[in-house]
């Protein structure tokens, strides 16, 4: 199932994120546009050693940190290309 974040059904947003990583399979990190929650989120789902697919859109600019400029991201070029990074990797 997949969950936003932000749409956490309790009001303690931190708590429901940390529940649905323990809980992840897989966790996708969309980095285009630099979002500093996302950049925490990947790595609260480093910190439970939960498997993460990192992409980007082909083009975008990259505002990754030094600091995690060595994780592998995988570049989409639109919603359908998107669609089969997933569907490869959930079917690996």
């Amino acid at each position: 199932v997949y969950r936003r974040g932000d749409e956490a059904e309790e009001g303690r947003i931190i708590h429901a994120i940390w529940d649905d990583l323990c809980r992840a399979d897989l966790v996708l990190v969309e980095l285009c546009g630099g979002n500093l929650n996302v950049l925490i989120e990947l790595g609260m789902a480093h910190a439970l050693g939960r498997p993460v697919l990192a992409v980007q859109r082909r083009g975008e600019v990259d505002l990754r940190p030094r600091h995690i400029e060595k994780l592998r991201v995988l570049a989409y070029d639109d919603a359908a290309g998107l669609r089969q990074l997933l569907d490869a990797r959930l079917a690996a």
